[in-house]
Formats: C-alpha cells, sequence, structure tokens
C-alpha cells in the first residue's frame, strides 16, 4: 500500500508573463502541500523560481525571485513557519 506522500503528484505553478502573483486557479493545490507539509513534521519544501528567457539576465534573476517568495508568503500566510521552506531561483 502506498503512503500518502507516494500518491501526491506535485505540479509547477505557473505565472502570467512578467508577473509574480500566484493565480487562484493555483490555491487549492497549494493549500493541499500546506497540509501535507503541516501533518509531517519532518518534511520540508524546497521553492524554485523560475522566468523564461525573455529579458536580461538580472531582471529574470529579480523575477524568478518575486515568484518564489510570492510562493512562500502563500504558505507562511497560512501557518508553515519560514523555516520549513527552502527557496532557490533561476
Amino acid at each position: 500500500m502506498k503512503t500518502v506522500l507516494e500518491c501526491i503528484s506535485f505540479e509547477p505553478v505557473y505565472f502570467d508573463y512578467d508577473k509574480h502573483e500566484i493565480k487562484p486557479e493555483y490555491n487549492g493545490q497549494l493549500n493541499e502541500i500546506k497540509k501535507i507539509v503541516l501533518s509531517h513534521s519532518d518534511l520540508r519544501i524546497l521553492v524554485i523560481g523560475h522566468t523564461d528567457s525573455d529579458g536580461s539576465n538580472r531582471y529574470n534573476k529579480t523575477l524568478s525571485k518575486r515568484r518564489a517568495e510570492s510562493i512562500i508568503r502563500f504558505f507562511t500566510s497560512r501557518g508553515l513557519r519560514r523555516d520549513r521552506i527552502v527557496i532557490d531561483f533561476k
């Protein structure tokens, strides 16, 4: 029998072009991830922000960081401690 964690599919969160606001359609998925992490004290989340190749490297690095931070704000505003989230951006 599979565990809950083996049955979970983590799907990417896509952002509108040049934006870092989370689309409402992802709220359910992110809430499910939050619930799972809160129910397992040994779990952490790795949030990686990405962009496309349009724009300068400097701008894209800033945008990818803002996107990752949006996800972190989503989780922390719903009770997930910040020390359970690792951030990276590409």
